[in-house]
């Protein structure tokens, strides 16, 4: 170079090789050159010299290690610099080979051989365990070719990515028993070579370890039966399975430590993880804060510095205790009105006993149709131990089912609370990845089996076969009464903030199936939790095949979702004991035909099962004939109570007035509004006759009964008057109308 310039770069990283490419204009040639530099130790920190001093003894021929293959083409040499040659590849905690082929190019001599790697990376050979082989061996002279063979352990310790350098002496020493002490890294020596390499730290073939605790989570309430999944890491280059793992559980009660142990059987490609639930649990308590230290124990793991995670979690402060009323409406009522005082988002759950674990009902303000014998209920803010769903594949049809590969099927379910769909009992055929997405559904077709949805959240699982000898395929069948698969509970995480109707697709992949019951001889669904999670069906909505049997084919499949672990939004609280008051009905009496409550207000009368419009005091004229009672809805209980029930019939003969029939406005236009009321269903028809006898109008109503309130318009009717005849079966009643214009 005709010129030369410091050129300052900032960030140069320690043991990693950089290429500096010079670009140069002259009057005689333009070109470039690239040169390389190697970043020497923490800080750029130079190596230190090593040299034979007294000229040319030992030569070293060749070295063979990771990859490095370097005959010695240039002669006896004091020192050869060979960094710019392809690193050797150096796994962390592996054991790797190393062949060193050497001669004399002066008298017979002993060699002694020391390998030096900089292991730590900072610029220097004298930190601990850095001199990594040190042996000596018979004499050599020019005339003699001598071949060692040894083994270098890599520690776990070095950074993978790293590039340092690794330093062979080869140094005479006299011909005698008692063998030379090994070579300094640094400084001359007697006589001999020293060859400099250039290593990059891998990582190691087989390198399994715990990463992170993925649950629970720091919004963690208390559970009795709490579940634990971590994430494994293959941090290798072998794909894994099998991974033995454990995770010790202490809390800072001081309380007995709690020891988790499992393989797992997922298949972990490398530099991947996958997440990994135990299939035991532990009870968590609120308050408490505990410890996870979970490993992983591979044999043939070569890096154990990490296998081992650490995480500490507080579980959280349960709500607190709530208090409701209970009304049974009405002595002989099948109906209990029930009411948390309670604010906020908190969902107050109700049960029928204080152990119970399947609430009878959710929310502040709900009613049940359990009625205890003691009248006594029990309420709790997010007090949910139980599971949703089927608790296993035998609960339908005895297990028979299939192994299906799953490709956009969905599962509908439906919420009438914020909820997390925590965990599932899956049945696995292969191993694999499973998709998941939450979605409301847009439409779907039965005779074109297409549907349209709208998704919300999608997370991808992995799981492994609990099927003992996995089988990959789209459809395998499982006869009734198998159980040779017990299925594994996997960690699903699907939040659900919305009070609604979704579904859930499922797509397999990587050969993935699961199983799934079919030939189901009984309408199952919906399967609920009462208020809280219901399954509704899935997409086997219909068969294509039988349109005739469309609405109830789906029931015949349920899929793939066993003990489903469902999360609410708020952390428990303890059950409070609620006593259930009675409210009776009100009472009406008859009086000529005057109708009369025992209700003061709030009173809705009805005839024959229809309410009445303004009729809403305590008393009532009854005009038409018929069943008459009172409903009445209290603001305060909740309660809707039904009186008892009065039939009633217009005093006198006229068969007009024991149907209860009306005309108004009478004269009219020729529009009229017409009642009546009919006790049995029978035939029954309108007609409106002239003095000539010609029908001016008719309606017919094939197999009425009850009330008739209807508008006749009898169209352009010239003044007059006109006969009305009503034919119900085979009574007749007649009515005079009269059209004024």
């Amino acid at each position: 170079l005709d010129n030369v310039e410091k050129i300052e770069v900032d960030s140069l990283i320690p043991g990693r090789a950089y290429t500096i490419t010079v670009n140069h204009k002259s009057t005689l040639a333009r070109g470039s050159q690239a040169y390389s530099l190697l970043v020497s130790g923490v800080g750029g920190v130079a190596y230190c010299p090593s040299a034979s001093g007294g000229g040319p003894g030992t030569r070293i021929d060749n070295v063979k290690f990771a990859g490095i293959n370097n005959p010695n083409t240039s002669g006896c040499k004091t020192y050869s610099d060979f960094t710019a040659t392809p690193a050797a590849q150096l796994p962390l905690g592996g054991s790797l080979p190393i062949t060193i082929t050497y001669s004399s190019c002066g008298a017979a001599t002993n060699t002694n051989l020391t390998v030096y790697i900089d292991l730590n990376n900072n610029g220097l050979f004298t930190d601990p365990g850095e001199m990594v082989l040190n042996s000596v061996y018979p004499i050599t002279s020019n005339t003699t070719t001598a071949s060692f063979t040894g083994t270098i352990g890599i520690p776990a310790t070095a950074t993978v990515g790293s590039y340092s350098r690794m330093r062979v002496i080869a140094q005479d020493g006299p011909i005698q028993p008692v063998p030379a002490p090994p070579a300094p890294p640094c400084g001359a020596y007697t006589t001999g070579e020293t060859q400099d390499y250039r290593v990059l730290f891998t990582a190691p073939s087989n390198d399994v370890g715990v990463t992170a605790l993925e649950y629970p989570t720091f919004t963690t309430c208390a559970n009795d039966s709490q579940l634990v999944a971590i994430h494994i890491r293959n941090f290798g280059t072998t794909p894994q399975n099998n991974v033995p793992v454990t995770t010790v559980i202490t809390n800072s009660s001081g309380g007995p430590a709690i020891t988790l142990h499992a393989i797992c059987r997922d298949s972990i490609a490398p530099k991947s993880e996958v997440i990994f639930t135990y299939n035991q649990f532990f009870p968590s308590m609120a308050g408490l804060t505990y410890t996870f230290t979970s490993t992983t124990g591979l044999a043939t793991d070569l890096n154990n510095t990490n296998d081992q995670n650490v995480s500490t979690i507080t579980v959280n402060a349960g709500a607190a205790a709530v208090s409701g009323t209970a009304t049974i409406c009405g002595v002989t009522s099948a109906q209990v009105v029930l009411k948390a005082a309670i604010k906020g988002n908190d969902l107050p759950l109700w049960y029928d006993s204080p152990t119970a674990t399947i609430p009878i009902a959710a929310g502040m303000n709900t009613t049940s149709s359990v009625i205890t014998p003691n009248k006594t209920y029990y309420v709790g803010v997010s007090d949910l131990n139980a599971k949703a769903g089927p608790p296993n594949k035998l609960a339908y049809s005895n297990g028979e089912g299939t192994y299906f590969r799953f490709g956009g099927n969905f599962v509908k379910f439906t919420t009438g609370v914020p909820l997390t769909i925590e965990s599932a009992k899956l049945y696995v055929g292969h191993s694999g990845k499973v998709s998941l997405t939450l979605a409301t559904l847009v439409s779907s077709s039965c005779e074109s089996t297409s549907y349209s949805y709208s998704p919300l959240y999608n997370t991808v699982i992995d799981v492994y076969a609990t099927k003992k000898v996995p089988q990959t395929g789209q459809q395998i069948d499982v006869p009734a009464g198998d159980n040779s698969d017990t299925g594994a509970v996997y960690l699903l995480n699907i939040p659900v903030p919305t009070p609604g109707d979704y579904v859930i697709l499922i797509d397999c992949s990587d050969s993935t199936n699961l199983f799934l019951n079919t030939n189901i001889n009984s309408n199952h669904y919906p399967i609920s939790l009462p208020g809280i999670f219901s399954i509704t069906g899935t997409d086997f909505r219909c068969n294509p095949s039988k349109l005739s049997d469309s609405l109830t084919y789906f029931q015949q499949f349920y899929y793939p979702f066993y003990n489903i672990g469902i999360r609410l939004a708020g952390c428990p609280g303890p059950r409070t004991a609620v006593t259930a008051t009675s409210e009776d009905a009100p009472v009406i009496v008859l009086s000529g035909n005057i109708l009369s409550s025992s209700a003061d207000a709030g009173n809705q009368w009805y005839l024959n099962g229809n309410p009445l419009v303004g009729s809403d005091g305590d008393t009532l004229t009854a005009k038409l004939p018929g069943t008459y009672y009172t409903v009445i809805s209290d603001p305060v209980t909740g309660c809707i109570l039904t009186s008892n029930k009065i039939p009633f019939s217009p005093s006198g003969v006229d068969a007009n007035a024991s149907i209860g029939l009306t005309t108004s406005p009478n004269p009219s236009n020729g529009v009229f509004q017409l009642q009546f009321f009919m006790n049995n269903p029978d035939n029954t028809s309108v007609t409106l006759i002239n003095t000539l006898g010609q029908k001016v109008y008719e309606a017919s109503y094939p197999n009425f009964s009850g009330q008739f309130s209807r508008q006749i318009e009898g169209g352009n009717l010239a003044s007059g008057m006109y006969v009305l005849k009503i034919m119900h079966g085979s009574s007749t009643y007649i009515k005079k109308i009269l059209v004024k214009r």
